[in-house]
């Protein structure tokens, strides 16, 4: 059984606090990608927002980590 194509897509931007959550973690995660499987890729999305979309049809899972203020 092969794994899945996994894409981890971190997005935000880190000078706004809490708006770069999504780099913060995906950085964390990558220092422990010794763990994880070889199928998955690590992608900074930074604050690509909709210009990313071109990047998922190259994953069969996306994990997209982000932070929203819904205040």
């Amino acid at each position: 059984m092969t794994l899945p194509s996994i894409g981890i897509i971190g997005v935000g931007n880190p000078l706004r606090k809490d708006d770069g959550i999504g780099i913060l973690l995906l950085n964390y995660i990558k220092k422990e990608s010794h763990r994880l499987p070889e199928s998955i890729s690590f992608i900074d999305g930074g604050t690509g927002g909709m210009s990313l979309l071109h990047i998922f049809n190259r994953f069969e899972v996306i994990v997209l980590l982000d932070a929203v203020d819904f205040k």
